[in-house]
């Protein structure tokens, strides 16, 4: 008999040893699995995005079945342009967690990003359904409502993305992403005093927001008397690396050739040229703007000669080329040059005005009074204007 309780107890020792063991293999992995996510966390606040990727697959290794680490590694992958790998953690931990509603967001922003605003906005309505107080995805939902230019009827979007603007505001109201796509919204509504306001709120919430800045420094480009202020933020566009960064350093320039730094404006071209998006007709167009302010016509031409070439069917290159030929006094290449504006616009006036002159140069008396008369007949005030220009041509007839 004693032997038997001997057994016994022996045999229930051993199993509450077993149970342990097994016990402590179970909180060492739970502890490892938070430890890596945690590791992950910190990598993705360092920007380090590679080694966040790294730790959050090492939890998922530990633990398949647990979305967060899915949905973790996707909006890694997100912010690496990985949107494929991305799409496919933000889906998995949706198929495991269905009411994830960080994932539906994080998707929302991805299809965003993408231009795919159909999707985001569903994205966006499904997180919202899982947490009605979601400030930042009524947020994003706007800003994916304002995207949707190309859908019928978008002016309807534009005052839709308003109200979830004000709705995500009401939620939160230090929410520095919503002001700043309310501030865009009204710069577009041309109500700049709104659009600085908001602009201003969303910087000093997050002074790192480099879309702020950027449209900030449009409006003060468009006040044309706060150019030096233009410069200042679309610097910080580009030090805080915005998406489209060519468009920055393209604005900046404008702003540079308005105060009449000609050199510095010219190098930010250079520049837009080697950035993605940057080599456009319309680089070409703006940087021969720059050369012909600067008095460099023959570089002015070549760029306006470009602009022209690619295909673009505007007829203010045209005219602006004439200009620059206008300038070095080949008239001959100016009038072909305001010939060819007004058979692409045979209404435009400035076209009458500037090869009537050129013609005067030449000689050609009988054809600048039919443009300059021409051109009275689209406007009559210049009549007076051009009185004593007529009269002095009259009498050389």
């Amino acid at each position: 008999m004693k032997n038997f309780f001997r057994k016994g107890f022996g045999i229930f020792l051993i199993l509450i040893f077993l149970l342990a063991s097994c016990y402590c293999r179970k909180s060492g992995m739970k502890a490892s699995y938070n430890d890596l996510i945690k590791k992950g966390d910190t990598w993705m606040m360092k920007g380090n995005y590679d080694s966040a990727i790294d730790a959050y697959s090492q939890a998922i290794s530990i633990d398949k079945k647990n979305a967060e680490a899915y949905n973790k590694r996707g909006f890694a992958y997100q912010k690496k342009d990985l949107n494929d790998f991305a799409v496919d953690d933000f889906t998995k931990a949706l198929e495991l967690y269905p009411h994830y509603a960080e994932a539906y967001y994080n998707l929302g922003i991805m299809y965003n990003d993408k231009f795919r605003n159909e999707e985001a906005i569903e994205n966006f309505n499904d997180a919202i359904k899982i947490r009605p107080l979601y400030a930042e995805a009524y947020n994003m939902r706007g800003r994916a409502k304002y995207d949707d230019v190309v859908s019928p009827g978008y002016i309807k979007r534009y005052d839709a993305a308003l109200k979830d603007y004000n709705i995500a505001l009401k939620l939160n109201s230090n929410l520095a992403g919503a002001y700043c796509n309310r501030g865009i919204y009204y710069n577009q509504k041309q109500e700049y005093e709104n659009a600085l306001s908001d602009l201003n709120k969303a910087l000093k919430l997050d002074p790192k927001i480099a879309e702020a800045y950027y449209y900030r420094g449009a409006i003060y480009y468009k006040q044309k008397t706060r150019y030096d202020l233009a410069i200042a933020d679309f610097t910080e566009a580009i030090t805080h690396n915005y998406k489209y960064l060519a468009d920055s350093y393209k604005q900046r320039a404008k702003a540079y050739d308005k105060t009449g730094q000609y050199d510095l404006a010219i190098k930010d071209m250079n520049k837009a040229f080697e950035l993605p998006f940057g080599k456009h007709w319309s680089t070409y167009y703006e940087r021969a703007c720059i050369y012909y302010d600067k008095g460099e016509y023959e570089l002015s031409i070549k760029d306006f000669n470009k602009v022209i070439e690619s295909g673009c069917y505007l007829d203010q290159p045209l005219i602006d080329r004439g200009n620059a030929y206008f300038r070095k006094n080949q008239y001959e290449l100016a009038i072909n040059s305001f010939t060819m504006a007004l058979q692409a616009d045979p209404l435009h006036i400035e076209a009458y005005l500037l090869r009537g002159l050129a013609y005067a140069h030449e000689g050609k008396n009988e054809l600048a009074l039919t443009d300059f008369h021409k051109a009275i007949s689209f406007n009559l005030e210049l009549a007076q204007i051009l009185s004593c220009k007529i009269n002095e041509l009259n009498k050389k007839k």
